[in-house]
C-alpha cells in the first residue's frame, strides 16, 4: 500500500535531482520578466486538448504540495521543505488516508464516496456534478487545491464518480464484501486505471513521442534511476519548474457546455473557495457543470462534429490571472525560492554526464524569442524588462530561470505543440518513476485487464493519433451508465 502523507519521514520529501549550486535571481527582476511574460503575445493554439492542461494540474496537486517546516524563510533548500502529498500517483489527494479519513466524504454504509448537488435555477438540486460541501460551501476534499477552479473540481468529481462506478462493479459481483472493503478494492483499481492513464495517454499526449517510446515504453531512464525499495520522493527541479510547463496552455476561455463560454476569470468564481462563492449563489448552478466533450477528443458519436477546446501552445508567453496573482510572477518566484540552479548549468550537467543524449543547448536567441508587445509590435521578449529596451539587460538568456528555459525549449523545439529535449525529459522520467517506485507497482500488469473491464477502457501500449483518451472514454462510460447527456 502507499505511504500514508502522515507517514513520510523527514528527508524523503523533496531533494535536488542535480547537485549543483543554486542561482539565485533578483527578485525584483523575476517580476520584471513574469510581467514580460504576460504581455509577450505569441499567438496559436496547440494540437492538444485542454482537458490535458487540467489533468496536469490534477497529477500535480496528486503527487506535490510544498509547506516550510520553519515558516517565514523566504529562500529554501529542497531539503528543508516538507512534502504534503505521497509521489506514487496514488490519488491521496482523492483518498486522503483513506475509508476514515474525516476530511473525505465517504458514505461508511456503501463504500462510495459522496457527490454534492447541482443548483437549478430555482436554488433546487437537480444533479449528483458538484464536491460534497461543507458549511461554507467548503468542499469535503483531501486536498483543497482540487476546488481552486472549476475545471480541476469538475474533473475531482469524475473521479469520484468513477470510484463509486467501481463499487457497483465490485458490490454486483462481490456481495459479501464490507463497505469498507469494496471502497479499499475500488481505490486500488481507480489507482491503476489513473496511472494507466498518466503514462499512456496524458504523457504520451504532451511529450515528443521519441521521448515518450525511449521512456516509457522501453523504459529507459537515464536522469533518475530509483529502484523498487526506494521511498518515493519528488525532485524539486521537476516539481517547481518542469511540471508546471502546463502553464503556458492555459486559454484565457472556454466552452463549457454548448450553451455556456466562460472566461477565465470566471472558473475561479464558480469554486468553493473564491471570496463570493458560485458568484453569490448557494451552490454550483446545474448549467455549469463542465460537458468534457468540449475537453477530450473523441467522446462525441462517429462522424459528429468534434468541437474541442484546444490548449495553447507551450511557450514563454504566459497571461494567467489568479486570484494569488500573476501565474507567470507566481511561478517564477517559486523556482527562485526553491534555490534551482540555472537551465544553463543543468543542461552543462547532463551533456557532461550523459554525452550520448546529444543535448543541445538553447542558443540566446533561442531564449530571446521575438514576440508581439500590447502595442503590436515586434520585438525580443526579453527587451520587454529594460525601459530602453536592451534585448537582454540582465543576462537571462545567459542564466535562465529553469521554468522559462523549458518553455522556451518547448517552442524552439516543437513550436510550443509538445515538450521536447532531455531536459523535458525530467517530466516523463519523474512521472514513470513515481508509478515504478509504488509498493503495488508488481500487481500493476495482473490487474491491468480487470481494471479496463470494470470501468470501460482500455490500455494503450501503441497509442493511436486519435479516438480520444483513457479518461475520455472512462467519463463517456460514465454518462452512458448515468443517462447523462
Amino acid at each position: 500500500m502507499s505511504t500514508s502523507h502522515s507517514a513520510v519521514p523527514n528527508g524523503t520529501g523533496f531533494f535536488a535531482l542535480f547537485d549543483l549550486p543554486a542561482t539565485v535571481f533578483n527578485v525584483d527582476v523575476m517580476k520584471k520578466l513574469g510581467q514580460a511574460m504576460a504581455t509577450a503575445l505569441i499567438p496559436g493554439d496547440s494540437s492538444i486538448d485542454s482537458g490535458h492542461v487540467y489533468l496536469a494540474q490534477f497529477v500535480s496537486h496528486d503527487i506535490s504540495r510544498r509547506a516550510l517546516r520553519r515558516p517565514g524563510q523566504e529562500f529554501v533548500p529542497p531539503g528543508q521543505l516538507e512534502q504534503q502529498r505521497t509521489p506514487e500517483l496514488d490519488l491521496d489527494h482523492v483518498y486522503g488516508d483513506g475509508f476514515y479519513d474525516g476530511r473525505i466524504a465517504v458514505d461508511e454504509a456503501t463504500g462510495k464516496m459522496l457527490l454534492g448537488k447541482a443548483l437549478d435555477a430555482n436554488g433546487q438540486p437537480v444533479s449528483e456534478d458538484d464536491l460534497p460541501r461543507g458549511p461554507g460551501a467548503k468542499a469535503r476534499i483531501a486536498d483543497d487545491r482540487d476546488d481552486e477552479n472549476l475545471l480541476i473540481a469538475q474533473l475531482h468529481v469524475q473521479f469520484l464518480k468513477l470510484h463509486n462506478l467501481l463499487v457497483d462493479r465490485l458490490a454486483a459481483q462481490q456481495p459479501a464484501l464490507t463497505p469498507k472493503q469494496l471502497f479499499d478494492e475500488a481505490r486500488r483499481r481507480l489507482v491503476l486505471l489513473y496511472q494507466d492513464v498518466v503514462l499512456y495517454d496524458f504523457l504520451h499526449s504532451v511529450l515528443d513521442p521519441d521521448v515518450w517510446a525511449e521512456v516509457i515504453r522501453r523504459k529507459r531512464r537515464r536522469l533518475w534511476k530509483p529502484v523498487r525499495g526506494e521511498m518515493a520522493r519528488m525532485p524539486i527541479e521537476f516539481s517547481v519548474a518542469a511540471f508546471r510547463f502546463a502553464h503556458a496552455m492555459v486559454r484565457p476561455s472556454y466552452d463549457i457546455t454548448f450553451r455556456l463560454h466562460l472566461k477565465l476569470r470566471d472558473l475561479f468564481e464558480m469554486t468553493g473557495v473564491a471570496a463570493n462563492p458560485f458568484g453569490g449563489r448557494p451552490g454550483l448552478p446545474d448549467t455549469h457543470v463542465v460537458d468534457w466533450k468540449f475537453f477530450f477528443s473523441g467522446l462525441r458519436p462517429k462522424g459528429e462534429e468534434d468541437p474541442v477546446n484546444k490548449a495553447l501552445r507551450i511557450d514563454p508567453s504566459v497571461d494567467v490571472p489568479t486570484p494569488a496573482g500573476a501565474l507567470a510572477e507566481l511561478d517564477l518566484g517559486t523556482g527562485n525560492r526553491s534555490l534551482l540552479p540555472d537551465a544553463q548549468s543543468i543542461v552543462a550537467r547532463i551533456q557532461r554526464v550523459h554525452r550520448t543524449l546529444g543535448l543541445r543547448a538553447l542558443s540566446r536567441e533561442e531564449l530571446n524569442p521575438v514576440v508581439r508587445n500590447r502595442s503590436n509590435q515586434h520585438m525580443p521578449l526579453l527587451s520587454l524588462l529594460s525601459a530602453d529596451g536592451r534585448p537582454d539587460a540582465y543576462g537571462l538568456s545567459r542564466k535562465s530561470p529553469l521554468w522559462y528555459y523549458v518553455l522556451c525549449e518547448a517552442f524552439a523545439r516543437q513550436g510550443g505543440d509538445r515538450a521536447r529535449a532531455e531536459v523535458r525529459r525530467l517530466v516523463v522520467e519523474a512521472s514513470g518513476a513515481e508509478a515504478a517506485v509504488d509498493a503495488e507497482a508488481d500487481i500493476r500488469e495482473a490487474a491491468a485487464g480487470d481494471v479496463r473491464c470494470h470501468a470501460g477502457v482500455r490500455r494503450r501500449r501503441r497509442p493511436p493519433d486519435h479516438a480520444g483518451t483513457d479518461l475520455g472514454r472512462a467519463v463517456r462510460h460514465l454518462r452512458q451508465r448515468r443517462g447523462a447527456v
